[in-house]
């Protein structure tokens, strides 16, 4: 007997019944849902594709060069106070180093080596609060 398709359901209503029918499915997100609430994995996926876009781009920046990220305060990201948390400044402060040594091509000469970047110290100024 074949399933017959209610014409008053939508398509993604009918896509989220096909998919959550699927035990494997609810395994799946379960797992995501526990990574995404004990862990902070959008850092993670945020990381995997700096790499992948480093890895990508062209080497034709100068050291003198303006580098830029784009980032977004989540929830999670804010004190009490509803300001963007410090960790969060030096965390992106991290994906743009990232992208300028990437981007300049400094990263390979010094994996070439066997090297390592070391950041041994950092001081931040705060000019303006980032809210929500």
């Amino acid at each position: 007997m074949g399933t017959v398709l209610d014409p008053k359901r939508s398509a993604i209503s009918r896509l989220l019944h096909s998919l959550l029918s699927s035990k494997s499915t609810v395994a799946v997100l379960a797992v995501l849902l526990f990574l995404f609430s004990t862990l902070d994995f959008w850092q993670w996926i945020r990381s995997l594709v700096a790499i992948i876009k480093v890895a990508r781009m062209p080497r034709k920046r100068s050291i003198f060069d303006v580098s830029e990220i784009k980032s977004r305060v989540m929830p999670t990201d804010l004190d009490w106070l509803l300001h963007m948390n410090n960790s969060k400044y030096l965390r992106d402060l991290d994906f743009g180093r990232v992208d300028f040594w990437g981007g300049n091509g400094a990263y390979e000469k010094i994996r070439q080596f066997k090297w390592y970047f070391v950041l041994g110290a950092m001081s931040i100024r705060y000019r303006r609060e980032l809210n929500l």
